[in-house]
């Protein structure tokens, strides 16, 4: 009995670690393209 509670806490583990990773992976994809937005306009180049 404790084993088989161990086993379907382990997979439980699994399954929201695995969920998790899903978000943090999605979010990370739309920072670039924000953070890249504002070097557009760098105040570097407007001498040129």
């Amino acid at each position: 009995m404790v084993l088989e509670t161990l086993l379907v806490l382990l997979v439980l583990g699994a399954v929201v670690a695995t969920v998790l990773s899903l978000f943090v992976v999605r979010s990370k994809k739309h920072q670039p393209e924000e953070s890249s937005k504002p070097d557009a306009d760098n105040p570097q180049w407007d001498d040129k």
